[in-house]
Order: structure tokens, then sequence, then C-alpha cells
């Protein structure tokens, strides 16, 4: 059975660290399908955590689990297309 996407567009992918020795993560920034609102995830690279909030409305609420795996692709294409850029 297809599930149908729940993201309409990455607007984009950007590589964080907390200081020298903190917590890796991914900030994606993305349109939701059905809404067209702006949303921001915040993704570990190294747990197994995602957190999902409204660009403009941080009291909304969204269940971050269900973003997870689109998140994840999105974020295995940036990195993919880095390394093509990095060895051209």
């Amino acid at each position: 059975m297809r599930r149908d996407r729940l993201i309409r567009e990455i607007q984009s992918v950007s590589y964080h660290r907390n200081g020298m020795a903190g917590a890796r993560f991914y900030r994606v920034a993305f349109t939701e399908a059905q809404t067209g609102e702006r949303l921001i995830a915040v993704v570990s690279d190294t747990a197994d955590f995602v957190a999902v909030i409204h660009a403009t409305n941080p009291e909304s609420r969204w269940r971050p689990d269900d973003f997870a795996g689109e998140l994840r692709e999105a974020i295995e294409r940036h990195a993919a297309e880095a390394m093509t850029e990095d060895h051209s």
C-alpha cells in the first residue's frame, strides 16, 4: 500500500554541530504537502530523534515521526549531492 508523501518541497538542508564536541544534527526547511505550511525539522545525525516546528507559529503541533522517513531521504540526497560536488 502506497502512502502519500507528506512533504511537498524541501527548501534547504544544512548540517550543524553544537560546539566542538556537541550533538550533530541537520536542519531541514520544508513545505507540508496538504496545507502548504512551512515547517522546520531538526534531525539528529546519530540518534533516532526528529523534531518538527512551524516556521512562524511554534505553538502548532506536528507528529515528527510521520515526517521522519521523508526527512532522512532528503538528508541522504543532500549528502550524496555534496559528495558529487566535492569530487567534481
